[in-house]
């Protein structure tokens, strides 16, 4: 289908934009009959069931997150490391590197934790750093 848009479009013919074809395309029976092509989230596992926290008090359940920060200089970028209480959405911690690394994120875990207490759950998102063993060791004690 793309191919078709593009040889109509270098041709100099615009009939419509490229989603609707692609939605005269899903109207024609003949194109619901290829087969799908298989993508990352259609895994042999199936797909897993979302996780779901919920803190009823605060200090139960702390987000991490690494965020890029751009400087006014060309090509510096600053990584910001911020952990959160969920429930009262106060930064338990937080500092500003110009690197990611899981020694950084121990770090200040260790100097939240050490101020605020430790939370039951830490939620995070997939990042190398979020994903280390040093920062899972760290946490599990």
């Amino acid at each position: 289908m793309d191919h078709s848009f593009a040889t109509a479009w270098d041709a100099g013919l615009v009939l419509a934009s490229r989603r609707k074809w692609w939605r005269i395309a899903a109207e024609i029976e003949d194109q619901m009959l290829r087969p799908t092509v298989p993508t990352r989230a259609q895994n042999k596992r199936g797909r897993s069931a979302k996780p779901v926290l919920k803190a009823t008090g605060p200090g139960q359940i702390w987000s991490l997150d690494i965020s890029d920060v751009y400087s006014p200089w060309r090509k510096i970028v600053f990584k910001v490391y911020s952990v959160m209480d969920i429930l009262s959405r106060q930064i338990v911690g937080w500092r500003v590197e110009d690197r990611e690394a899981d020694h950084l994120a121990v770090d200040m875990f260790e100097a939240a934790i050490a101020e605020h207490g430790a939370p039951h759950t830490v939620h995070a998102d997939s990042g190398a750093a979020m994903r280390s063993h040093l920062l899972r060791d760290a946490l599990t004690v």
